[in-house]
C-alpha cells in the first residue's frame, strides 16, 4: 500500500467512527425517530420539512461504478427492496404519499405506530413526499 492510500484509508475509517458517534448522540437525544429506513448500504436518506409536507430524499451511492466516468442505465445498479417507516405519532395523520419526480401515488400500511412505505426501484435519486 502506498503512502497516499494509507492516509486515505485512515481518513475514511476516522470519518466512519465520527459519523457513528453523531448518529449515536442523536439516538440518545431523540426518543423516537421520525423516519427510519430498511435499505442496503450505500443508500443515503435526507429528510426535511416543506410547510406541512415531509420530503424524504433517497440517494443511491452504489450507482457509481468505479472506472467509469459517465452514468448510463446499463452501468447503474438500481436500488431495490427499500422500505421507509414514518413514525405517525410524531408525523400525524398521512393524507397522501407520492414518489417524485414521477408524481406516482405510493401505497402504505400501518404497522403499529409506523407507516410502512415500499419504495419502487430507482437508479440514482428519488424522493418521497408525505402530505398531512
Amino acid at each position: 500500500m502506498n503512502a497516499s492510500a494509507s492516509i486515505s484509508a485512515k481518513l475514511d475509517s476516522g470519518a466512519l467512527w465520527q459519523k457513528q458517534l453523531v448518529v449515536n448522540m442523536v439516538d440518545m437525544l431523540l426518543p423516537t425517530r421520525l423516519v427510519e429506513v430498511s435499505a442496503s448500504p450505500g443508500i443515503e436518506l435526507v429528510s426535511n420539512w416543506q410547510g406541512r409536507r415531509l420530503i424524504v430524499n433517497l440517494i443511491n451511492h452504489a450507482a457509481a461504478v468505479q472506472g467509469h466516468f459517465a452514468a448510463s442505465a446499463a452501468r447503474i445498479a438500481p436500488a431495490t427492496g427499500i422500505k421507509l417507516y414514518i413514525n405517525t405519532a410524531r408525523f400525524g395523520k398521512i393524507a397522501r404519499v407520492t414518489q417524485q419526480p414521477d408524481n406516482k401515488e405510493l401505497q402504505w400500511s400501518l404497522k403499529g405506530d409506523y407507516a410502512e412505505i415500499a419504495i419502487p426501484a430507482f437508479s440514482i435519486h428519488t424522493f418521497v413526499v408525505l402530505d398531512k
